[in-house]
């Protein structure tokens, strides 16, 4: 796959969109399967998809699909994050039980923040309603 060096840090607009981001999804394969483009401009390309060492047709199309899926992965991801911390901040259970909320929400930060070079919802601990630091 060809790839553009990163221009660094990314802030988060209220929307969710990366100010100096990643081209604009939906992203689609082209139908040659080698070409990862935004769909509303097939003249672009965002990846270019090839295994040299390999003559697997088949593991080169899986792989652009997968790429052609980040923009909406990455919505979606952002969508949990934000989803699994406004239930711990509600949360009215044992605190203990509320351990595998905090990890899926640590592992969706830290999917967000390689795919983005290192976007973070904020800096601040997760602060629950009554109080309590998460």
């Amino acid at each position: 796959m060809t790839s553009v060096p990163h221009s660094g840090a990314k802030s988060v607009t209220p929307g969710g969109s990366v100010a100096g981001g990643h081209t604009k999804g939906p992203w689609v394969v082209t139908s040659d399967g080698h070409y990862v483009s935004p769909a509303a401009d097939l003249t672009k390309i965002v990846a270019l998809v090839f295994r040299p060492d390999t003559d697997s047709e088949t593991e080169r199309h899986d792989n652009a699909y997968l790429m052609a899926a980040a923009p909406d992965l990455l919505e979606a991801l952002r969508e949990a994050r934000d989803a699994l911390h406004q239930h711990y901040v509600d949360w009215d259970g044992e605190p203990e039980d509320a351990v595998p909320l905090q990890l899926a929400r640590a592992k969706c930060e830290a999917a967000i923040a390689k795919a983005t070079a290192g976007e973070t919802r904020n800096a601040e601990p997760i602060h629950r309603r009554d109080g309590d630091e998460g």
